[in-house]
Formats: C-alpha cells, sequence, structure tokens
C-alpha cells in the first residue's frame, strides 16, 4: 500500500472527526430544569399568610436557592407609581428552615378586586414563576404558583347573619341609627372605611350612620336599605360585609287599648286590686301585631324600691303577656309595678308596665 495514500486517508478521517465534534458543540442542548409542580390554585383570605411547602426532593436541601419572578401576571401601577409586579416580589419569600414558601397577603389585595376611584380590576390570580436550584445545577426546576386572595370579612355590631349577609331591625323615627364596624388589626392596617355615599346612609369615624329621613312618611310600611361598608387601601377593597337594615313601623305597646285608624291611645296600666288575691290582667297592645312574638317577666318592683319575686308569685304568660298574681298572704299593702318585656318577631325589645296596687 503506498504510503502517501495512507497518510491522506489518515488526515482525512482526523478532520472529520474534528468537523463532527464541531458540528455536535454547535448543536448542544444544556439540561433544561425540570419542571416541577405546585398547588393548581392555593386560595386564602386577606391578612392571612400562605404556606406552600417546597416540591419533594427539594425542601431537605440546605443548598437550594429558591428565585421569583412574575412575568406572567399582568401588571397594574398604582396612583402612587408603584407597581403590582413590585409587590408581588417583596409579598413572597422563603424560608429556608421550614423548607417553605410564605406569600403575605397584607401586602397584596385580593384578586379580581375592582377600584373604587377608577374601576380598573386586578387580576383574577396571582402568578409567581418559581426557580429553583441547587449546588449540583443551576437550573434544577421550574414551577408556577397560583394564588387567589378573597377580601376578609367586616363585623358589624348589634347585627345577626343570614347567608353570608348581615342585618338588623330599627324602628321608623327621628333619630339616627348607628352600628359600628370592626375587623381584624392586621386587616385594618393601612386601610380607610368606606361606603358610597347614598342620601341615607354612610360610614362615619367607624360607624354605619342610617339618616333618620329614610323611613319618612313610611306609615306602616317597612323600609330596606341595603349597603355593602368595606376597608379600602389604596383603592382596593380588602374587607367588606353585605348589610341589610330593615326599618318597621313604630310599635305600640302598653296596657290599655289603641285604635289604629285615629291614632287613639287609651291607658289602662293602673290597676287596684284586693291584697292577697290571684289576678289575671288583660293582654297588653301590640301594634302592628305582624311583629308579635313573645314576652316575658323583666322585674318587679314595690313603692318604687325591688321586689323579691323569688316565690314566682308574679308570672308572665310567654303567648300573651298577661300578668298574672298568684294568691299570696305573704303580700303587703302598697303599689306593685310589674315590667313586661316583648320580643318581636324581628328581636327587638319593648318594655312596658302594669302597675297594681293592692290594699
Amino acid at each position: 500500500m503506498n504510503v502517501n495514500n495512507s497518510r491522506k486517508a489518515w488526515i482525512g478521517l482526523s478532520v472529520c472527526f474534528v468537523l463532527l465534534a464541531a458540528c455536535q458543540k454547535d448543536n448542544f442542548d444544556p439540561r433544561k430544569p425540570e419542571t416541577v409542580s405546585f398547588p393548581e390554585n392555593s386560595s386564602m383570605t386577606y391578612g392571612e399568610q400562605l404556606r406552600v411547602p417546597l416540591p419533594e426532593g427539594y425542601g431537605h436541601d440546605d443548598n437550594v436557592q429558591v428565585d421569583f419572578s412574575v412575568e406572567e401576571t399582568e401588571d397594574y401601577v398604582f396612583a402612587d407609581g408603584s407597581t403590582l409586579e413590585q409587590k408581588l416580589i417583596k409579598a413572597v419569600r422563603y424560608d429556608v428552615e421550614e423548607g417553605v414558601i410564605f406569600v403575605d397577603s397584607r401586602l397584596l389585595y385580593p384578586t379580581g378586586a375592582s377600584s373604587v376611584t377608577s374601576g380598573e380590576v386586578l387580576p383574577s390570580q396571582f402568578i409567581w414563576t418559581i426557580n429553583l436550584s441547587t449546588s449540583a445545577r443551576q437550573d434544577a426546576g421550574l414551577g408556577y404558583l397560583h394564588v387567589t386572595i378573597d377580601p376578609a370579612n367586616v363585623a358589624i355590631e348589634g347585627t345577626e347573619q343570614d347567608a353570608g349577609m348581615a342585618f338588623a331591625y330599627g324602628l321608623h323615627g327621628e333619630e339616627a341609627s348607628t352600628f359600628s364596624l370592626s375587623a381584624a388589626e392586621e386587616v385594618k392596617k393601612g386601610a380607610d372605611w368606606h361606603l358610597p355615599a347614598t342620601e341615607f346612609v354612610e360610614v362615619r369615624e367607624g360607624k354605619v350612620v342610617f339618616d333618620p329621613s329614610v323611613s319618612e312618611g313610611k306609615g306602616e310600611e317597612e323600609t330596606v336599605v341595603n349597603s355593602q361598608p368595606s376597608l379600602v387601601k389604596d383603592g382596593f377593597v380588602v374587607a367588606s360585609t353585605p348589610f341589610r337594615m330593615i326599618f318597621i313601623p313604630e310599635i305600640k305597646y302598653l296596657f290599655g287599648q289603641y285604635y289604629p285608624d285615629l291614632d287613639i291611645t287609651i291607658d289602662y296600666s293602673t290597676v287596684h286590686i284586693g291584697l292577697s288575691n290571684g289576678y289575671l290582667s288583660a293582654a297588653p297592645v301590640f301594634y302592628p301585631e305582624k311583629y308579635k312574638s313573645t314576652f316575658r317577666l323583666k322585674t318587679v318592683e314595690k313603692d318604687g324600691a325591688s321586689f323579691d319575686n323569688a316565690s314566682n308569685i308574679f308570672e308572665v304568660e310567654e303567648s300573651s303577656g298577661k300578668v298574672r298574681v298568684k294568691p299570696s298572704e305573704s303580700l303587703t299593702a302598697g303599689s306593685y309595678k310589674v315590667y313586661v318585656e316583648a320580643i318581636s318577631s324581628t328581636g327587638l325589645v319593648f318594655v312596658t308596665t302594669l302597675t297594681l296596687g293592692m290594699s
């Protein structure tokens, strides 16, 4: 075999190997980070902190590094020039000792919240891109954390709850009806009480105040006022509760007679009876009758001083409000004033008296 030809063949093979190696280097695809799974949707209430453990295999690595970015969430610019992206980055952190990601809702806002000033709406989800790296690998894992934040609740003192709505009853009258508002301290921080201004209701110094004119000229009709007092931070509602106020007609409650067509009242609240005799009064008037519910004895006085009714000599019929006096030789002559409470079907409590002169 010709030596020159062999040398040429060897040189040709060497060139091929060099070219192949160069091509492989140009097409080199670095190892991509593996996809790591976080909960599809994590939710919390404004004021809380969310705890999200790292995926299995990462949480116990002291050398793991967690980096956050928020390109997947649409940005928003606030009135002070700060952005939603900046707030999202500040609200999330990784705790090395616990191996847990924390999201602090107090540094954010409820998702999907509308601005009370501009009407603009925040995203329905906040999304963080999470890059995990270890000492062995720079790009070990990649995942996404989806979080929704619900508004917190506002408590309204002196109300009841029905299907998530606070409600209360009041009377048509000349005085304003007032209810105090409250919320958790972490919810109130940095927020102000807010209620869209209307003719009849407003928030004043942490209270919902209904103007007495709300029920003017309503007669025997009920007046319903719906409102939603809230806490607003940077223009966005962070806590609220729907509130329904129901004003009912003025209640006539007395021992006597009432003629609604003439608006005439006859008072029979003082009666003279024989000492030590039994007695059963007439039922008190409660008008409008549709609000009548139950009655109970509140207290008894004798000649202006408290009377010990431990023996239950004085009783009140629960269904009618009639006052019953049991025959008793222990009673002495004097004026006995019986205080009778009426609990209306709306939960309002009214008090009237029946005075029994015994001699």
